[in-house]
């Protein structure tokens, strides 16, 4: 963006979880931040994480279940390990792999391969040095108005470049 300064990061969904894209961004000296795909991998690395290393974040406000009148309270957590993603690539990129773990309020459907009965997961690799909590919070939050985020549903794809 004109006039902008500072240093650029590069916001990507699943869709872009692609070896060239990354190294595009390295090459242009912009930091990643990309949602990963949740292969046989990624889940291996996440059950890997120490429950000591989990912390408990502010998901959504406590409500009334309707159906049962209970208080429903949010509860997620967030950790961090080292991963090395796209190894089989030309590219692999070892990098942050941060990890959201939401409580499951409802019975698993099947469709999340990550999920667990308790948990459901969300993976996010990344080479920011920022702290844990500001970059998993900045890669989930919505895009404003000096700040972009790439996504497949935009109509680009890693042909495209970035």
């Amino acid at each position: 963006m004109a006039g902008s300064t500072g240093e650029l990061v590069v916001r990507l969904d699943g869709g872009l979880y692609d070896a060239k894209v990354i190294a595009t961004c390295q090459r242009a000296d912009a930091r990643f931040s990309v949602t990963c795909r949740n292969d046989s991998k990624i889940r291996a690395a996440v059950s890997a994480i120490e429950e000591t290393a989990w912390t408990a974040i502010p998901y959504w406000p406590s409500h009334v279940d309707p159906d049962t009148g209970e208080t429903v309270q949010s509860h997620a957590d967030v950790a961090e390990t080292s991963y090395t993603a796209l190894a089989g690539s030309k590219h692999p990129v070892t990098a942050r792999l941060i990890v959201r773990r939401v409580r499951r309020l409802r019975p698993r459907d099947g469709q999340l391969e990550l999920d667990t009965d308790l948990w459901r997961h969300h993976t996010v690799l990344t080479d920011r040095p920022e702290p844990l909590l500001t970059v998993e919070a900045e890669h989930c939050a919505p895009s404003g108005p000096r700040q972009a985020s790439i996504s497949t549903t935009e109509g680009r794809s890693a042909a495209d470049g970035v």
